[in-house]
């Protein structure tokens, strides 16, 4: 069985620097840094590919009052 893991992180305090594949990227205070892992999965053959779809949608204010943010992300 397929396994798939979402890591968010949010950049709270200050800018933050990063490096993915050899190249270093920068994420502002305030934004996201998505990575995302998939392990065990099983093609049937080697020229097989796949493909990650995200959307996200985030309100702000909502009357949820546990939360600051109502967050409803779907990974298809």
């Amino acid at each position: 069985m397929g396994l798939i893991k979402l890591i968010i992180e949010k950049v709270n305090d200050k800018d933050k620097g990063f490096t993915f594949a050899g190249n270093q990227f920068k994420v502002t205070k305030g934004g996201f840094k998505l990575s995302l892992s998939i392990s065990n999965w099983l093609f049937k053959s080697n020229i097989n590919t796949s493909q990650v779809q995200m959307t996200s949608d985030i309100q702000i204010g909502s009357s949820n009052s546990n939360n600051k943010y109502n967050r409803d992300t779907q990974i298809k």
